[in-house]
Formats: structure tokens, C-alpha cells, sequence
């Protein structure tokens, strides 16, 4: 599975110190572990984070299947294009390996991973 993972190297969320304030959630709904992993950090985006830091907001949480994903060979960068459109500042992603390396992090266009 692969996570972006938002922390510094002190270990401090970068959501709580208002280095992210645009967060972006998507992940793989068919698969217990990565949505309760997924549904687990938007709860926690909600009930800690926003009240850490005031300016902070989840933008947009996508869920799909993986039939969506395979019959779409263009669907992660198009969850890339979207993240980039509502302006989010970075993307927390719950999924398989397999998904996770269709993003390319070039087509970031500056979101923080």
C-alpha cells in the first residue's frame, strides 16, 4: 500500500504547524485496509488537526473501487489533476502499491509529499 505520509523530521504533522492547510484524501474503498487506514486519517484530519490549526481543511475525499481505477488508465493522474484544480496542498492516498506508482510526483506541480 502506498501512504503519503505528512510529517517533518521532528515529527510534528505538518497539517498541525500550517505547512499544509489544503489536504486532499483519496483511497481504494473495496479494501478494508486501506479505507479504515484512509477513513481513519480524515477523522483525524476533522476532530484534531482543524482544531490545531484553524486554517486547516480536508478539500476533497475521493473513494473508489478498483474496477473504477482499472478501467481507467488515466485515473490517478486525473486524482492528481483534481487535487491540483482544488488547490490542495497535499495528497494523502490509501492504496496498492500498483495504484501509488501511477503518481508521479513531477506532475505535483508543488503539493508537498
Amino acid at each position: 500500500m502506498g501512504v503519503v505520509v505528512l510529517a517533518n523530521l521532528s515529527g510534528k504533522s505538518v497539517c498541525a504547524t500550517g505547512g499544509v492547510q489544503r489536504l486532499y484524501i483519496f483511497f481504494l474503498k473495496d479494501n478494508i485496509f486501506t479505507s479504515s487506514t484512509c477513513r481513519a486519517a480524515l477523522d483525524y484530519s476533522n476532530d484534531v488537526l482543524s482544531k490545531l490549526n484553524p486554517s486547516f481543511q480536508v478539500v476533497h475525499v475521493k473513494d473508489y473501487s478498483s474496477q473504477n481505477a482499472s478501467a481507467d488508465p488515466d485515473f490517478y493522474q486525473k486524482i492528481v489533476t483534481d487535487a491540483i484544480d482544488v488547490r490542495a496542498d497535499a495528497i494523502l492516498g490509501c492504496d496498492f502499491k500498483v495504484g501509488a506508482k501511477k503518481l508521479r510526483p513531477t506532475r505535483w506541480h508543488g503539493l508537498a509529499f
